[in-house]
């Protein structure tokens, strides 16, 4: 198999060679600066060949640098961290078990183009975001997402919004979903739209909280829906079921 070796003479003393490592392991752009940093030795007069080689963290993975990641951000919310964790085995379970310093751009970029395939764009970007920021706490000279971002040109800021809906659209969206004549209509999916997002609307919920909502939630003694998650309670003939 091909290697990289790096090649130089110790001052004042014999030229010497050493392998750097295999190039289906090793990204070029890391074998060039574990070069350099050979070649800085040898300046030195140090013999690169009688050094033993370095011996590799034993959790390295993927999987054990994740675990790592989340085990020491000790303010990330539990959604997040759960988050975490869906993206990388969703989006990047083939890389799992691999070391880190052994993903390359070229994986990166065929995953990205997998999942782009597959979702979305938008999804795409955000599991690139996700695992640069995982890779990025392993001290990694060369990052692959930041390679692949670089050479692609992807950029996965997300886009700020420019258009907010306007009054009469608000106005609109509650009239559909608190009139139950409109359970009937031909646009009936878009009535059943509109309860979700008079939801929202009513309540300031965000999604995730609002899927954690249960029937029993729902008073029906006293009329009124309890969101005991941010101290709220909403009347229920505000918010239609």
């Amino acid at each position: 198999q091909a290697s990289y070796i790096v090649e130089g003479r110790i001052k004042g003393g014999k030229s010497v060679r050493k392998t750097i490592g295999n190039i289906d392991h090793l990204p070029l752009d890391e074998a060039r600066l574990d070069a350099r940093e050979m070649l800085l030795k040898l300046k030195r007069g140090v013999d690169i060949s009688k050094e033993e080689p370095a011996v590799a963290p034993k959790n390295n993975s993927l999987s054990d640098v994740l675990e790592t990641y989340l085990r020491n951000r000790l303010k990330l919310k539990p959604s997040t961290r759960k988050d975490y964790k869906n993206v990388l085995n969703n989006c990047f379970e083939s890389l799992l078990p691999e070391k880190v310093e052994h993903i390359t751009q070229e994986d990166i970029a065929t995953i990205y183009k997998d999942l782009v395939s597959k979702s979305s764009e938008a999804y795409a970007n955000k599991a690139m975001r996700t695992l640069k920021a995982v890779l990025n706490s392993t001290g990694l000279v060369v990052n692959p997402v930041t390679q692949f971002l670089k050479v692609s040109g992807v950029s996965t800021v997300s886009e700020a919004r420019t258009r907010y809906l306007s009054a009469d659209e608000l106005v609109e969206i509650l009239e559909w979903s608190k009139h139950a004549d409109f359970k009937e209509h031909p646009a009936q999916p878009l009535y059943e739209f509109c309860q979700l997002l008079a939801v929202y609307l009513m309540t300031g919920l965000r999604k995730n909280e609002a899927l954690l909502l249960k029937k029993s939630d729902y008073d029906r003694a006293e009329n009124v829906l309890k969101i005991s998650n941010v101290n709220r309670r909403v009347k229920r003939d505000q918010v239609a079921a």
